[in-house]
């Protein structure tokens, strides 16, 4: 009798693919961050920080939405001071740097 050989490499595949996608999401801004997230009209706000003047926030129309709206903020959003900087670069040497 020849004992029978399990192939798992599909599943080795698939856990592998679950723990990146876990990692991925444990690294978002959000998850570690994590901004208060409330009812705002008819949309969903991410707030971190005391109010959106000072603060980075996210809108959308479901929580998921707000959230990754915050991501998206929180990686691109620069402080007022480094955005004149960058715009007191782009007047002199007329490139640009930063969009409108």
């Amino acid at each position: 009798m020849v004992p029978m050989r399990f192939d798992i490499s599909h599943s080795q595949a698939m856990i592998r693919d679950q723990f990146m996608t876990v990692a991925y999401e444990m690294q978002r801004p959000s998850a570690i961050f994590k901004p208060a997230l409330t009812a705002d009209g008819d949309s969903w706000c991410a707030l971190l920080g005391a109010d959106l003047q000072t603060g980075i926030a996210g809108f959308g129309d479901t929580p998921e939405e707000a959230m990754a709206a915050f991501d998206k903020a929180f990686r691109t959003k620069r402080t007022p001071n480094a955005t004149r900087k960058i715009r007191a670069i782009e007047r002199e040497t007329g490139e640009t740097i930063l969009p409108p």
